[in-house]
């Protein structure tokens, strides 16, 4: 049961991707020059959710400078003097105002965990008005090692008193979601500030009541995972596989059939569609299967060869909530990823779509096509080719 919740700030509370990025992209062209500025996409990837040092030491190591400490110290002074600046255009908040004094009649104990240092963290606070409800803040001066490391979620869990598990983190970045995790503490992944809700947090609450252990998936709600698995896998049973490929046992992971090991490596808890040939559906009684390894998930059976997976997929078109977003996965590959940072990355950079790639000469591949600045202008999938505008 959930005793006590550590709020992120940046993201979280208030929305700051913008000032951060700008502050110390500001503050690198005073210190540096403006050859050295940062690009939105770049400062996503690399910077977003670090503190001011690690965001130097990253752009050090990108741009193969030497950054003296001198540099360095100017770097850090101007970057917390253009955020103080940003912070202080904040308003108070009445529906965070709402949020933390329910929380705190329902006697949750409440704290706030940030990269930020602490002045700029209390400044914020103390402008949303709600820094009385918080218990503890603690800032990226109380650590020794910023997040990613979990010591400032460790920290939460000792200054409340509680164990891990009673602990539920509100984050918004990979960053931080990866010191949560390592941390043993509950957490959940909002988009943005604007998300944040009396209404959301307690559903989010309930959610977690009774839950017997953390799981290693991230809960994305209503997102679209579709996985065709109608392929005929010829070179398999050639080869004397009697079982379907999606079905075959893989050594390495406990024996688990292909699709359980390629669906866990995927690290997301959504709507699950499977795409299956309608004569291995009851002979190898996939609707158990696949509802054992995907909880709730949707089954669309296919009873001849399509022209290659593109056009199998596009037969789960009715099944596929359009509103939300949607992650096409191969039955016969899995994926070591995080989840959450390619998601998180993908949402801010507003992209239409993603496309998994990696160097091959093999013809067997699919292929994406770019141009000489490396953006796609084509994707071809066997007879499928959708060429795109540049």
């Amino acid at each position: 049961m959930i005793k006590a919740i550590a709020f992120d700030l940046d993201g979280v509370l208030i929305d700051s991707k913008q000032l951060h990025f700008q502050a110390f992209n500001m503050a690198v062209a005073k210190a540096l020059g403006k050859q050295f500025s940062i690009s939105r996409e770049d400062h996503l990837r690399f910077y977003d959710g670090l503190p001011t040092l690690k965001k130097i030491d990253v752009l050090q190591d990108l741009e193969g400078l030497k950054i003296d400490k001198a540099v360095r110290g100017k770097i850090w002074k101007s970057k917390q003097r253009f955020t103080e600046e940003g912070i202080s255009s904040i308003r108070r908040s009445p529906k965070l105002i709402s949020l933390f004094k329910k929380l705190k009649k329902e006697n949750y104990l409440t704290l706030v965990a940030t990269n930020s240092v602490r002045k700029t963290a209390v400044t914020a606070l103390s402008r949303l008005g709600i820094k009385s409800y918080i218990a503890r803040v603690f800032s990226s001066e109380d650590v020794h090692i910023p997040k990613p490391h979990p010591e400032i979620y460790i920290r939460c869990i000792l200054a409340a008193k509680c164990k891990p598990k009673e602990m539920l983190v509100i984050e918004d970045s990979p960053t931080g979601v990866m010191a949560a995790a390592e941390s043993g503490a509950e957490y959940f992944l909002v988009q943005s500030a604007d998300e944040l809700s009396t209404q959301k947090i307690f559903d989010i609450l309930e959610k977690k009541k009774g839950a017997a252990q953390k799981t290693t998936m991230i809960d994305y709600h209503n997102m679209n995972v579709l996985i065709p698995m109608a392929g005929e896998g010829s070179r398999f049973r050639e080869a004397g596989f009697s079982f379907p490929k999606p079905l075959i046992e893989i050594p390495n992971f406990h024996g688990d059939p292909m699709i359980k090991v390629v669906f866990d490596s995927l690290g997301i808890r959504s709507k699950a569609i499977f795409i299956v040939q309608e004569a291995h559906r009851g002979k190898y009684n996939l609707d158990y299967l696949l509802k054992l390894i995907a909880s709730g998930s949707k089954i669309i059976t296919v009873n001849k060869t399509t022209e290659g997976a593109a056009c199998t997929c596009l037969l789960a078109k009715n099944e596929i909530n359009s509103d939300e977003e949607l992650i096409i996965a191969n039955s016969d590959q899995f994926v070591e990823w995080q989840p959450e940072e390619f998601i998180y990355f993908m949402r801010n950079k507003k992209a239409d779509f993603g496309i998994l790639t990696f160097p091959n000469t093999h013809p067997k591949w699919s292929y994406a096509k770019t141009d000489t600045s490396g953006k796609i202008t084509e994707v071809a999938e066997k007879s499928l080719s959708v060429k795109m505008p540049l």
